[in-house]
């Protein structure tokens, strides 16, 4: 007569153990590769109202003008359809450091209190160590300082959403220019004519500095007014 051999107890409850620490492994494995796709599909969402946002507040901004001032706004996608993404949009000036700012920390006496204290090359523009810069290229520093602070304006937009009651966010920085504010920082919109015929009504004049509307198309440089 045959006896057949059969599990134990033991041996099943081993089996069972190695079985559900396999099957834990792999439910783990799962909800994580869940987690990442949801996460990378938000993160998707997005960028891709960042972006169609940041360009209807960027048109505005140069709809409205530059402000001497920082301006915030905020508000949601529900228009959209995405009433869980949220904004903040804050538009700051740049502020660069002054002269004396920027010659201070060049030679290691402290730090410019500006937008850019360690740029490379500040201390080829502002002077290095101990000595100072000459009045005219002082003046020519404060009047690039001034244009840029003056064009140039910094926007920062921020976007919101919630992942499993955690809050998710990312910023974008951007730095927008107005073309109008640099001429008007430069002394009032001239910019040097080139040389050759005028176009339009305003046509160079035959002097050294024309008039700027001459009866006929002189050879010299005259100033045209409105550079753009």
């Amino acid at each position: 007569m045959r006896h057949e051999r059969a599990f134990t107890l033991l041996e099943v409850m081993v089996a069972m153990a190695i079985l559900a620490a396999s099957l834990a492994a792999l439910l783990q494995s799962q909800t994580q590769s869940v987690q990442n796709s949801n996460r990378s599909r938000m993160t998707t969402t997005a960028t891709l109202l960042a972006r169609a946002r940041m360009g209807e507040l960027e048109h505005e901004l140069y709809e409205d003008g530059f402000s001497d001032i920082g301006a915030e706004s905020s508000g949601d996608f529900s228009d959209e359809g995405f009433p869980n993404f949220r904004w903040e949009w804050k538009v700051e000036t740049v502020e660069l450091p002054t002269v004396s700012e920027a010659q201070e920390a060049a030679s290691g006496g402290g730090e410019a209190t500006g937008e850019l204290p360690a740029a490379p090359g500040a201390a080829a523009l502002a002077g290095s160590g101990s000595e100072a810069l000459d009045p005219a290229s002082a003046m020519m520093f404060e009047l690039i300082r001034g244009v840029i602070e003056a064009s140039v304006r910094r926007g920062t937009f921020t976007i919101f959403w919630k992942e499993r009651a955690t809050e998710q966010s990312f910023v974008v920085q951007a730095y927008f220019t107005d073309p109008t504010r640099v001429d008007a920082a430069m002394g009032g919109g001239a910019v040097p004519g080139q040389a050759g015929p005028g176009q339009g009504p305003g046509q160079q004049g035959s002097g050294q500095q024309g008039p700027g509307q001459g009866p006929g198309q002189g050879r010299g440089r005259g100033l045209v007014e409105g550079g753009r």
